[in-house]
């Protein structure tokens, strides 16, 4: 079939995806498309500081989120920015509309830097914080362990934030571990093999976060993955927004990476990728990482990739062609509909209505129930530090 272009659609307002594939007719020995349905998630979020509907570190060497592959260490990822027309193929439709790999680009690119404001918005990885915190004392401390020793360091961890200036902040994290995405891959990443004393920590972590005044998005049928993209969508429009901070390693975020105003940070290695770095790591734009992980695969996640095509060999393809759905069929033959199936999967969604403006990031000290919590958390210290934190931001705000 000359001049082939797969399209695959996600039809928003269904209660499933279609997704186009293609199958070789024994009879004419032609290309020809059929669809797949594949079921559709819905944005199931418990959210927000404040919030009071129940909600519930990751080790160095461990994957971001619990899963059989959690104790793999995830590469630190990154993605890159380029030509807003890079990827012409369409691969979802909302609302009748097409929808690019570079949807998150779509309401920055025409802004100068001087077009925007001066707030700086940190987008917070609480799946990946609380496993780096609780293999981190593992390994540092001898004896009992504190019962909830790893959600008082991500609460440090996040008061360190505010004391360096940080203003407005968000955090994510895996309410439920397994997702949508289960349904359309059988190997993918679950909760199995987590420890418990780490998994009971997920829910007082929610709850500490919020009483401590941070907005909380704990995602049950999405992921903490797509909260953040999703969170990301949502502050790239506002003007008054100078630059997004991304505080996770994770490979998939990479695609949200924009020029210098949408930077993804790796709090461990201490480095900061903008889309310059993105492309160095990878070799490919940042709308391209959801193409890139298809083909060479994610193991924290529990996707193989493409048999054959390792980093390198992904990178030059991508370069080449563009967008999976732009390879010329020879390319990847019968492993094509598998590919776009991973890229399914590595495509994280934007559409998560976690807030409606950026002034609900901003911290404004914790709520009345932040004192029994630190009690709860055998954390006394924490309290007057956030406190001092609060007075220091606003002298003038009762506490």
């Amino acid at each position: 079939m000359c001049g082939l272009r797969l399209v695959y659609d996600a039809i928003a307002q269904a209660k499933d995806y279609w997704v186009v594939t293609l199958h070789r007719d024994a009879k004419d020995a032609v290309l020809k498309p059929s669809l797949v349905v594949l079921r559709k998630a819905k944005c199931d979020v418990r959210s927000t500081a404040g919030d009071d509907r129940p909600n519930g570190e990751q080790n160095d060497d461990a994957t971001k989120r619990p899963s059989r592959q959690h104790e793999r260490c995830r590469d630190v990822c990154h993605n890159s920015n380029g030509d807003p027309s890079a990827s012409k193929a369409p691969f979802l439709t909302q609302a009748g509309r097409a929808v690019r790999p570079n949807e998150i680009r779509r309401a920055v690119s025409n802004r100068k830097p001087s077009d925007y404001g001066n707030v700086i918005v940190h987008l917070v990885d609480g799946t990946y914080e609380l496993f780096r915190h609780f293999y981190g004392l593992r390994r540092s401390t001898t004896g009992k362990e504190r019962r909830f020793g790893a959600v008082v360091g991500v609460l440090n961890t996040v008061l360190q934030m505010i004391g360096e200036g940080a203003t407005h902040l968000g955090v994510a994290t895996d309410h439920v571990i397994e997702s949508f995405r289960n349904g359309l891959w059988s190997g993918y990443k679950t909760g199995e093999g987590i420890d418990p004393a780490l998994f009971a920590q997920f829910e007082p972590l929610e709850d500490a976060l919020r009483a401590m005044g941070i907005p909380v998005w704990a995602m049950v049928e999405l992921e903490a993955d797509d909260a953040m993209a999703s969170a990301v969508t949502i502050a790239s429009q506002d003007p008054r927004v100078q630059k997004i901070c991304i505080w996770t390693p994770d490979k998939d975020l990479a695609q949200c990476v924009h020029e210098d105003r949408i930077v993804q940070i790796d709090r461990r290695s201490k480095v900061v990728r903008d889309a310059d770095g993105v492309r160095a790591k990878f070799g490919v734009n940042p709308e391209l990482i959801p193409d890139y992980l298809a083909l060479v695969g994610d193991a924290a996640d529990g996707y193989p990739g493409i048999a054959g095509i390792g980093p390198k060999g992904a990178a030059a393809l991508l370069t080449r062609y563009g967008a999976i759905e732009l390879f010329p069929p020879e390319e990847l033959g019968e492993r094509l509909s598998l590919a776009l199936l991973f890229k399914v999967l590595a495509t994280l969604r934007t559409d998560a209505k976690l807030f409606a403006d950026v002034d609900e990031l901003e911290w404004r000290g914790p709520t009345n129930e932040f004192s029994l919590v630190c009690e709860r958390l055998d954390a006394p210290d924490l309290l007057a530090r956030v406190t001092t934190a609060a007075r220091s931001r606003a002298p003038n705000r009762p506490l």
